[in-house]
């Protein structure tokens, strides 16, 4: 009897220590599980700005003899690695077309129907347009173009039996014509110099028309050697020398190109 229940002990005790072991064995690690793979973020390489709006703003002359102000707004950040030259006025060309009709009283008293065209240029020797300064703004998508007109006003060649008693070397005009108050000070400005043999005596006879219609057509272009780029260094192919017009007068306003685009990509 004694000698089954040391035999039933045997066996109770190797079914502890079997349960023992199992209990202080490591639990097997779990297979881990694939990370996922990200990729790194690829700049956009489609980030040229694609269209621009031009206003343009009559402003007080400034310290630089600017009296307008061009705001070119594009619809993106734009990129040029050569900012100086962005900002450089000799890269940037302004053309002015002027359609002034006016009367004046000839030498033998007849009234006579005139019209003052001239186009002014920053290409021209010299200048009758300049730029006076480029800013790109903070927001990287907003230029502010500023310049001057340097009107010589009509030629007596052109007018050979109206005196427009103009000083030499004097300009008439630095100023675009933009609103019926203009037009009336330019005709004004006409008259500057004449000097009356007596105090009764009136201003050579220049008037407005009677329709007071006149036009500036005036337009900006940028040389083709200021390149934009998009966030991966690839030219932006269609800012290359872009170019935009606008009327700043009443009708009728001339549907002309002023500056031709010229681009060598």
């Amino acid at each position: 009897m004694r000698g089954r229940y040391a035999y039933i002990g045997f066996f109770v005790s190797i079914f502890f220590i079997v349960l023992l072991a199992a209990g202080c064995s490591p639990a097997p690690a779990p297979e881990p599980s694939p990370t996922p793979t990200v990729a790194p973020p690829v700049p956009d390489h489609d980030r040229c700005a694609t269209e621009w709006t031009t206003l343009l703003q009559i402003i007080p002359p400034t310290e630089d003899g600017a009296t307008f102000r061009f705001i070119i707004r594009f619809d993106e950040e734009i990129y040029v690695p050569n900012m100086a030259s962005f900002t450089n006025p000799a890269s940037w060309t302004l053309a002015v077309a002027r359609y002034l009709p006016f009367r004046a009283q000839n030498e033998w008293g007849e009234w006579e129907e005139l019209v003052y065209q001239f186009t002014f240029s920053t290409e021209t020797e010299p200048e009758t347009v300049s730029v006076q300064s480029v800013r790109l703004q903070d927001d990287m998508k907003t230029v502010w173009l500023e310049g001057r007109v340097l009107d010589p006003g009509p030629s007596p060649v052109d007018y050979p039996n109206v005196d427009f008693y103009r000083p030499e070397d004097e300009y008439y005009f630095n100023n675009l014509l933009c609103d019926e108050a203009t037009y009336e000070e330019y005709i004004l400005a006409m008259r500057t110099g004449y000097e009356p043999e007596n105090e009764n005596d009136d201003p050579p006879p220049i008037m407005p028309t009677e329709q007071g219609k006149y036009a500036d057509v005036i337009a900006w272009g940028l040389d083709a050697t200021v390149i934009f780029y998009d966030m991966l260094g690839n030219p932006c192919a269609h800012l290359c020398g872009i170019t935009d017009s606008l009327c700043c007068a009443t009708e009728p306003c001339p549907d002309i190109n002023l500056i031709e685009p010229v681009c060598p990509l």
